[in-house]
């Protein structure tokens, strides 16, 4: 996104990556509003965690809370907060935490993301490349030049989608890890 989004817990953090890798993600507001909403029959006040927008309008109103934590009445606000968000038209989500090895390849990337990373020398070359087929980054590496000079570029590039890793949410990413051209680039 570009910007600092405030988060409370390590599972608002690894949800704040996965919304700013999607591909359909335009801006991302940490602690939107504030609803008063009918929840287990009383009047309660709730701020949702996050509110996604989306490219071509749509809004997506985020609650944050690992499975483990949701109880009666944390589902009733949820509910009761799904429910003011369908009477607008927005989505609305409670997510639980993001799956170990997303999450674990997501850490890493995010540390590519910005656009600071990416040499356009590098980053054509490499998608030419991987225009005859997928590889493994190694191998890729080994043709662009200098691995350290390299890999931020495309680990840049996988975390904006112009090339992907077939097994990012399979097994952490590493230098064996195949990749192909994905022809998403999101600069």
């Amino acid at each position: 996104m570009g910007a600092q989004i405030a988060f409370e817990s390590w599972v608002e953090r690894d949800w704040l990556m996965v919304f700013d890798q999607a591909a359909d993600v335009v801006e991302i507001v940490s602690q939107p509003f504030e609803l008063s909403i009918i929840a287990d029959g009383r009047r309660v006040s709730h701020t949702p965690d996050f509110l996604v927008r989306q490219y071509g309008g749509g809004l997506l109103v985020v609650d944050v809370r690992p499975d483990e934590r949701v109880d009666q009445h944390s589902a009733a606000v949820f509910a009761a907060t799904a429910t003011c968000c369908a009477d607008v038209g927005w989505d609305y989500q409670r997510v639980g935490t993001v799956d170990e090895i997303v999450a674990a390849n997501l850490r890493w990337l995010a540390g590519y993301r910005l656009p600071r990373c990416r040499d356009e020398n590098v980053a054509a070359t490499a998608i030419a490349q991987l225009a005859n087929g997928p590889m493994p980054i190694r191998v890729l590496a080994r043709c662009l030049g200098a691995q350290m000079a390299v890999l931020p570029t495309v680990f840049h590039l996988i975390w904006i989608g112009a090339i992907t890793a077939a097994t990012v949410d399979q097994q952490v990413l590493d230098l064996d890890s195949v990749v192909s051209a994905a022809g998403g680039d999101r600069t």
